[in-house]
């Protein structure tokens, strides 16, 4: 959510359906008419020529920028497990997703250790902020498919 916008994210064709919050709440909680949404796609990076899919996302308090991890498989599916090959952290703005099916290349950051990819899976994104508007932590939610999950924490600060 935000403002007076719902978001919801397909991980298998990178889309961002956007829709007017009141009109969507009323379709899911009182069985309403499906309301119009506006549709835009966004382009991500590859490991070894597979696509990353979307995997989680969020809007800090300002909802000014919509912040995302995508993770790639090895598994020709959106939805079955594979080889992990790693994830991305990409962030845009959330002024650029627009009523047309522009395609968006937004900024990505590879979750890399000594030059190779990390092979996790993130599957949740969130912030914490330390100071507002300037710098914070980016918490991340691992999928092992059947092991363990992780919590990892990257610090950030914004350059203006």
């Amino acid at each position: 959510y935000y403002g007076d916008k719902v978001m919801l994210l397909n991980r298998s064709n990178n889309l961002v359906f956007q829709f007017q919050t009141d009109a969507f709440m009323q379709y899911i909680l009182d069985g309403g008419p499906m309301p119009g949404s506006t549709i835009s796609s966004i382009q991500l990076p590859e490991i070894l020529n597979i696509g990353a899919g979307l995997s989680g996302a969020f809007i800090p308090y300002n909802g000014k920028y919509l912040f995302f991890s995508a993770s790639v498989e090895n598994n020709g599916s959106a939805i079955a497990d594979g080889d992990i090959l790693g994830s991305f952290i990409g962030v845009m703005p959330v002024s650029r997703i627009s009523k047309k099916r522009k395609a968006h290349r937004p900024v990505c950051f590879p979750l890399k250790r000594d030059g190779d990819f990390i092979p996790v899976k993130v599957e949740g994104i969130s912030m914490q902020w330390t100071t507002p508007g300037k710098d914070g932590v980016i918490l991340l939610v691992t999928d092992s498919d059947g092991g363990p999950s992780e919590l990892l924490t990257l610090r950030f600060e914004l350059k203006r």
